[in-house]
């Protein structure tokens, strides 16, 4: 098995979640699986957090992820490529 580090999977936080009608990588939001983006107090725009991804009480996927990491699932939630 490779090297399942960090820095390989690495993935900004804090930044807002591309228009995708303007960026045709992305995917629109409304059709997530697993993944979930975050407002801050509820307002203002959908944001990437650690939260988007991992879920801190629930191991059952891997390293506390909310989707499967074999054919980079998680990834593809939001990047379409």
């Amino acid at each position: 098995m490779g090297n399942l580090t960090l820095s390989y999977y690495y993935n900004p936080i804090g930044i807002a979640y591309p228009d995708h009608t303007t960026n045709a990588g992305y995917h629109d939001p409304a059709g997530f699986q697993g993944v979930q983006l975050v407002q801050i107090n509820g307002a203002g725009p959908e944001r990437v957090e650690c939260s988007s991804c991992h879920e801190p009480h629930n191991d059952s996927l891997g390293p506390f992820l909310r989707r499967e990491l074999g054919e980079s699932l998680i990834c593809l939630e939001c990047h379409n490529k």
